[in-house]
């Protein structure tokens, strides 16, 4: 849910039809809770389509992000665009290198329109081995909805162990810096740490940092924001 300078409302979520399954559904109402609009998203395939995150910008522009399932695809993500009356603009589907389960976790917009996506993307090209090899996910598009470039972190760094890393949370500064925020699994281990990375606006890795808890067990990063000193706030 959104709520823009006007006291207008958005929601977008999941919404069940007997023809197409499930569909984005995103729904946007007056301060008075009045009804202004409904825009339904229904993947090529007509399969099942969630929304996971929802970013209105500029005046009145809704970017909505989620997963679709498509023919002979496990999982991909979904990327659309709304002007202001809930028109649609365009619409992007992300397929990792590995054709497998890729999932969108937040959606982020900067000054220039480029769209921000943050996920988890399977690393393994075998569905079946339940081995749940997964990196962090960070993907630009540029304001028209052309993908300008995807960038994985393998939190193990490519080595044993660390096999299931993905972003959950995402935020940008002013300076073009993309922040994306998750879980890693512990190289040679089975419990997963905070993992903190920082992207400049052309996708290059400025650093990474880890947290593990004191309980020396599971955790996740669920929440991150940056603030105007630069300072970055990650929560989970």
């Amino acid at each position: 849910l959104k709520v823009d300078r006007q006291g207008s409302v958005y929601v977008t979520g999941s919404s069940a039809t007997r023809a197409t399954g499930f569909d984005f559904a995103t729904v946007k109402y007056d301060s008075a809770g009045n009804q202004l609009w409904v825009a339904r998203f229904d993947g090529a395939s007509h399969g099942s389509d969630y929304a996971r995150s929802l970013v209105v910008h500029g005046e009145g522009q809704v970017y909505v992000t989620g997963l679709t399932f498509r023919d002979n695809h496990p999982m991909d993500i979904a990327i659309v665009k709304y002007d202001a009356q809930g028109r649609e603009q365009w619409r992007a589907v992300y397929d990792g290198p590995a054709s497998g389960e890729d999932n969108a976790s937040a959606l982020a917009v900067d000054a220039e329109g480029a769209v921000y996506i943050a996920g988890v993307s399977s690393s393994d090209t075998n569905t079946d081995d339940n081995d749940n090899n997964t990196d962090f996910l960070l993907l630009k598009l540029d304001a028209s909805g052309r993908e300008l470039w995807a960038v994985r972190h393998d939190g193990s760094g490519g080595g044993s162990g660390g096999k299931s890393d993905g972003a959950l949370a995402l935020a940008l500064d002013r300076k073009g810096n993309a922040y994306v925020a998750g879980y890693s699994q512990k190289p040679g281990g089975s419990d997963n740490d905070f993992l903190t990375l920082k992207y400049d606006s052309n996708g290059l890795l400025q650093w990474a940092a880890r947290r593990d808890g004191a309980g020396r067990s599971h955790d996740f990063a669920q929440a991150i924001s940056t603030d105007a000193e630069g300072r970055i706030h990650v929560a989970g």
